[in-house]
C-alpha cells in the first residue's frame, strides 16, 4: 500500500516459559484493534513471525509524548504562561480533555486503562493526540483474559524503576500515577475511577511543570499511596498561576474516595470543555481589551493636540483687536475649527472606548481588566462632572464606576478626602461648614472643629467653608474644595512669595475690608459664561478686597480733595460723564467748593451709596493713587482673576450664591420693575464666600490687565499683580460682572468683557484691592 507503519514485536525473553507474556501481547493487540477511536492508534494486522513471536501492525505516529510537551511549555513560561511552537496552557489542556475523550469512550466499552502517564500519550505531528499502551488494560465484567489477576499478583511491591511488578516481573502499572485502590492490587475493586485519578495526576503536572507524586523515592511513594495521603500541587518559585477552574478539577479527579471522583474519562473531559469554552470566552475578551490599549493612547494624544490648537487660538485671537482685518483672524479660526473637529473625533473614539470595553464583559463578565479600565473611564467622568457642579452627570458616572470597580477605587466612591490647615502665626482654630444647597443657593451648616493648627481632618468631598480664628487677629472665611480621595493644604506658596495663610493682625483690616486667603485657585471652566475662559489652576497670592464698589460719596471725596490741592482742572477731567444725544454730560456738579450728584433723571435711583460709573480705566487707577496716599496701604486694581476668586471661591460655582440661576438674587436685567443702580448696601442674595458684595449684578466692574482670550496667568502659575497704571490707552482692558440691565447670561461671574481704556461706560465701575501681606 506503499506506507508506513509501525510493527510492534514481543520479544524474546518474553517468550521464555512464560506464556503471561504471550498472553498480555495478544491482549493488548485485541484490546487496541478494538477500540476504533481516533484517540487510539488502529491496529491493521495481527500475526507470528516465522521464528514465533507474535506482532501487530499499528499506523506510524511520528510526534512526541506529552510529557514532552509539558516539559517544553513550562520551559517558555516564567511567571506567566508562555507559547512554545503553537503550544500553550489551553492547547495542551485541549489535548488532554482528548486523551479524557479517548479513555471515557473505553469506559464506555467496558475497559479500563490502568497505566495513563505522559510517556504512554503523544502528539502527532498535525495535532493527533493518541492514547498509547493498553497492555495492562482490563475488560470490566468480561470473560476476556485479565493481565493481572488475584492469583497472579500476589505478591506486589515498588521497583527501581518505578513500576509495580509481580512474582513473575510483569509490569502492572506506574507508582507515580497509581490510584491507592490499583495499588490494592485488587481486580475487584478497579473501575473506570482509577484511570481518572492518573488523569488528575497528569492535569497537575500539566499546571505545575512537575509530576505531582515526583521527586520521592518509590518505596516511600508506594507507602504513602497505599496510606492514603492525598496528592497536592506544587507550585515552584516564579511559575505561571493555576487557574481557579482547572485547580478544582484537579482536586476532584484526585480524591481518595473513588466515589467522590468524575465518574469516568467522559465526565472529566468535560469538565476540561468547559473550563475551555470559557476560556476561549475570556481570550476574545482580553483581545477586546487589548486592542483599547492603542485606542487609549490614541485619545491621549488627540486631546493633547486639541489643548494645543485651543491654546494656539486663543494666543493667536488674543493678540488681535476685535475689529481686527478677518485676515489676520483666519488663522485663529482654523486652530479653532481643527480643535472642533478634534473634539468630535474624540467622541466618537471614546465611545469605540465604551462599545470595546462593554463587548469584552459580554464574552467574560467578570473579565478584571475590562472592569478594571471602565472604572478608570468612569472615574474620569466623574472627576469632571463634579469639577462642573453637574451633580445629575456625576451621580449617572458614580454609578457606572460602582458597577465596575473591584476595589482600586474603595476610597474615592466613598467619597472622603482630606484637608490640611497651617497658619501663620501656628495655634489659630477653625469651626468647618458644609455646603449644602437648600432653596436652590448654597448655605453653610455646622460640621465640625478643627484646631489648633497645624491640623489636619477627613472631610467627605465637597465644599466647606472655614472660619479659622486667634486671638490678636482677624477672623479668616477660608472656603476649600475636598475631591474625592483627594487633599487640600494650605501649605506655602510653591513660588516662594507667601508662607501658608498668614492672619492679617487686628487693626490691619477696615470695617468693609474682605480678606482673600491664597492658594490654588480653580478659575474659569464655565461654557455658558460669555467669552469665559478655559478652565485653570494658578496660584494667586492673598488680598483684601474692598467689600463694596467704589461709591459716588467715596469719588466725590476724591474729586473735593484735588479741588482743595488747587487741582481743579484734574477734578473737572476725572468727572464721571455719560454722552446722551451727542452731548457730553457729567454727572457730578461742582457747587462752590465740593462736589454734588447732578439733579435730574440722569441716574435714576443713584445716590451717595450708589456705585460711581461713567469712569475711565484711568480715573479708577487715579482714584487708587489718591486712596493709596490717604489710607497709608497700596491700593490698586484687581486682576480678573483675583475678581473672580473674590467671587465664587474654590470649587467652580457659575454664581456667588451657587449652581442655580435666580433672577431676583442679583440686580439683572428683569429683577425689578424699573431697571436702575442700586445703593452699594442693598445686597439681595449677591454676596460671594468671602463675603464681597455686588459681583453679579449692579455694575460691571475695571480691572487692571489687559483683555485676552488666554488671561493673565496659566495653569500651575503664579499671579502676578499690577500695582499702577502704565499710562497705555491702546487695546482693550477687561471688565467683569454684569449689569441692571444685563439679559444675556446674567450674574454669571465667568462672564468676561472688554473695553478699551479712555472710554467711561454708564454701567462700568470699579473697587479696590490690595496685596497682604503687603
Amino acid at each position: 500500500m506503499q506506507r508506513d507503519v509501525a510493527v510492534k514485536v514481543l520479544g524474546w525473553q518474553s517468550l521464555s516459559g512464560d506464556t503471561s507474556g504471550t498472553k498480555r501481547f495478544s491482549h493488548e493487540a485485541s484490546i487496541t484493534a478494538r477500540l476504533a477511536h481516533p484517540g487510539v492508534v488502529p491496529v491493521h494486522e495481527r500475526g507470528t513471525l516465522s521464528d514465533g513471536r507474535p506482532f501487530f501492525v499499528m499506523k506510524e505516529v511520528k510526534g512526541r509524548t506529552l510529557g514532552q510537551v509539558i516539559s517544553a511549555v513550562h520551559q517558555a513560561s516564567s511567571g506567566r504562561w508562555g507559547e512554545l511552537g503553537g503550544w500553550t496552557l489551553r492547547r495542551m489542556i485541549g489535548a488532554l480533555a482528548r486523551v479524557a475523550e479517548t479513555v471515557g469512550f473505553a469506559h464506555g466499552q467496558g475497559i479500563v486503562h490502568r497505566d495513563l502517564k505522559p510517556p504512554n500519550i503523544m502528539v502527532g505531528s498535525f495535532g493527533e493526540v493518541f492514547v498509547m499502551d493498553w497492555g495492562i488494560a482490563r475488560v470490566i465484567d468480561g470473560d476476556e483474559w485479565d493481565p493481572l489477576t488475584e492469583d497472579e499478583a500476589t505478591e506486589v511491591g515498588p521497583s527501581p524503576g518505578g513500576t509495580l511488578r509481580t512474582s513473575t516481573g510483569d509490569v502492572v502499572g506506574t507508582v507515580a500515577y497509581m490510584s491507592p485502590e490499583q495499588a490494592q492490587a485488587k481486580p475487584s475493586l478497579i473501575d473506570a475511577r482509577p484511570d481518572v485519578y492518573a488523569l488528575g495526576l497528569i492535569l497537575g503536572e500539566m499546571l505545575t511543570g512537575i509530576a505531582v507524586n515526583g521527586g520521592r523515592p518509590h518505596h516511600q511513594l508506594f507507602g504513602d499511596i497505599l496510606r492514603g495521603v492525598t496528592p497536592e500541587l506544587r507550585i515552584g518559585s516564579g511559575g505561571p498561576p493555576i487557574p481557579e477552574e482547572l485547580g478544582s478539577v484537579f482536586s476532584r479527579a484526585v480524591r481518595l474516595n473513588p466515589s467522590e471522583r468524575f465518574v469516568d474519562g467522559t465526565h472529566f473531559g468535560l469538565a476540561l470543555r468547559r473550563w475551555l469554552d470559557g476560556d476561549a470566552r475570556r481570550a476574545k475578551a482580553s483581545e477586546l481589551v487589548d486592542s483599547t490599549s492603542s485606542l487609549r493612547a490614541t485619545l491621549d494624544s488627540l486631546r493633547s493636540q486639541e489643548a494645543s490648537l485651543r491654546a494656539e487660538a486663543r494666543a493667536t485671537l488674543a493678540e488681535l483687536p476685535p475689529a481686527a482685518p478677518e485676515a489676520l483672524k483666519l488663522p485663529g479660526w482654523r486652530a479653532e475649527d481643527a480643535a472642533d473637529a478634534l473634539q468630535a473625533r474624540l467622541e466618537r473614539l471614546e465611545g469605540t472606548l465604551f462599545d470595546a470595553l462593554r463587548g469584552a464583559l459580554q464574552h467574560e463578565p467578570e473579565h478584571p481588566e475590562a472592569h478594571h479600565k471602565l472604572a478608570e473611564l468612569y472615574r474620569e467622568r466623574v472627576v469632571e462632572a463634579e469639577m462642573r457642579r453637574d451633580d445629575r452627570q456625576a451621580a449617572r458616572a458614580l454609578v457606572g464606576l460602582r458597577r465596575h470597580d473591584r476595589g482600586r477605587f474603595r476610597s474615592f466612591i466613598e467619597g472622603n478626602g482630606t484637608v490640611s490647615l497651617e497658619t501663620v502665626p501656628r495655634g489659630a482654630v477653625a469651626s468647618i461648614s458644609r455646603v449644602v444647597e437648600v432653596d436652590r443657593r448654597d448655605v453653610l451648616q455646622p460640621f465640625m472643629q478643627l484646631g489648633p493648627t497645624p491640623s489636619e481632618a477627613e472631610l467627605p468631598a465637597g465644599s466647606y467653608v472655614m472660619e479659622v480664628r486667634m486671638e490678636g487677629y482677624h477672623p479668616v472665611t477660608y472656603p476649600v474644595r475636598i475631591d474625592r480621595d483627594g487633599h487640600w493644604d494650605s501649605a506655602p506658596s510653591p513660588f516662594g512669595d507667601r508662607g501658608p495663610l498668614v492672619l492679617p493682625l487686628l487693626g490691619d483690616l477696615a470695617i468693609d475690608d474682605v480678606f482673600v486667603a491664597g492658594g490654588w485657585s480653580p478659575l474659569g471652566g464655565d461654557d455658558e459664561a460669555p467669552e469665559g475662559l478655559p478652565g485653570v489652576t494658578p496660584w494667586i497670592p492673598s488680598f483684601v478686597m474692598k467689600r463694596f464698589a467704589c461709591t459716588n460719596e467715596e469719588y466725590i471725596e476724591f474729586l473735593d480733595e484735588l479741588v482743595a490741592a488747587g487741582q481743579g482742572a484734574e477734578a473737572a477731567e476725572r468727572l464721571p460723564r455719560r454722552v446722551i444725544a451727542g452731548r457730553d454730560e457729567p454727572l457730578f456738579e461742582l457747587v462752590g467748593s465740593r462736589h454734588r450728584i447732578c439733579a435730574g433723571p440722569a441716574l435714576g435711583e443713584s445716590s451717595l451709596r450708589s456705585p460711581v460709573t461713567s469712569v475711565s480705566l484711568e480715573d479708577a487707577w487715579a482714584y487708587a493713587s489718591w486712596r493709596s496716599a490717604r489710607d497709608g496701604v497700596r491700593w490698586r486694581l484687581p486682576m480678573e482673576a483675583e475678581w473672580e476668586k473674590a467671587a465664587r471661591g474654590v470649587d467652580r460655582r457659575p454664581y456667588v450664591w451657587g449652581r442655580r440661576f435666580e433672577l431676583t438674587w442679583a440686580n439683572v436685567a428683569g429683577s425689578r420693575p424699573h431697571p436702575s443702580v442700586e445703593a452699594v448696601d442693598v445686597t439681595r442674595r449677591d454676596i460671594s464666600p468671602y463675603g464681597v458684595v455686588g459681583l453679579s449684578g449692579n455694575l460691571r466692574e475695571w480691572c487692571a490687565d489687559p483683555y485676552r482670550d488666554s488671561g493673565s496667568v496659566g495653569d500651575g502659575q503664579s499671579l502676578e499683580p499690577m500695582f499702577g497704571w502704565a499710562g497705555d490707552n491702546a487695546g482693550l482692558y477687561c471688565v467683569r460682572g454684569s449689569t441692571f440691565f444685563t439679559r444675556s447670561a446674567p450674574a454669571r461671574v465667568c462672564a468676561r468683557f472688554a473695553a478699551t481704556p479712555g472710554e467711561r461706560i454708564v454701567n462700568v465701575g470699579f473697587r479696590l484691592v490690595r496685596s497682604y501681606p503687603p
